[in-house]
């Protein structure tokens, strides 16, 4: 029997402001929470399923040692927000005030779930998270002892580029020491 918890990340889903006023490390609040409340309540098999900037959010979680004293049975990525397919998001922090926002035109099926108007200081954030969890994973880490972590990749992803699997094989091993799989 499985049961599954979904979180809503802090500054997410809420309004406009408090998307462009959260951090990344609010972001990384609800997981801690969340994980904290589940822990509380007894459960000892906990596995958690990233997607996109929720893999850098729990990378950066595994690489600042949260994880040390309660680790999670499992850990699945897809499609990992390293290293960005948009070229041109590395220069928000240049153009973003002149900007203001970026206009994305959503996915069938994102439009739900995603913000069309993305302030860039969200951006800046996003930018900030992935190139903590960049050096990081050139510093290289392990995950703690008795956690299972597997990263699936798409052949193309419009937003996560191949190339942050690639850091995450080489920059992150297995508590013995292994590679992970990838």
């Amino acid at each position: 029997n499985y049961r599954i918890s979904s979180l809503l990340l802090d500054g997410h889903g809420r309004t406009y402001d408090a998307f462009k006023a959260a951090k990344w490390e609010d972001w990384n609040n609800a997981i801690i929470k969340e994980y904290n409340k589940l822990d509380s309540l007894g459960y000892k098999k906990i596995s958690f399923v990233g997607s996109s900037t929720g893999c850098t959010l729990l990378l950066e979680l595994v690489s600042s040692g949260f994880f040390n004293s309660k680790n999670p049975e499992n850990i699945f990525f897809v499609d990992p927000n390293i290293v960005s397919s948009i070229k041109a998001q590395s220069m928000v922090g240049i153009l973003g005030p002149m900007v203001v926002y970026i206009d994305t035109e959503p996915i069938d099926g994102e439009e739900k779930y995603w913000y069309r108007f993305r302030p860039y200081e969200t951006i800046n954030e996003l930018n900030e998270l992935m190139k903590k969890v960049r050096q990081d994973l050139e510093d290289g880490f392990k995950l703690p002892q008795g956690t299972n972590l597997k990263v699936f990749q798409s052949r193309y992803d419009p937003v996560a580029s191949s190339t942050g699997s690639v850091l995450i094989y080489k920059g992150l091993k297995n508590a013995d020491g292994s590679n992970i799989e990838v």
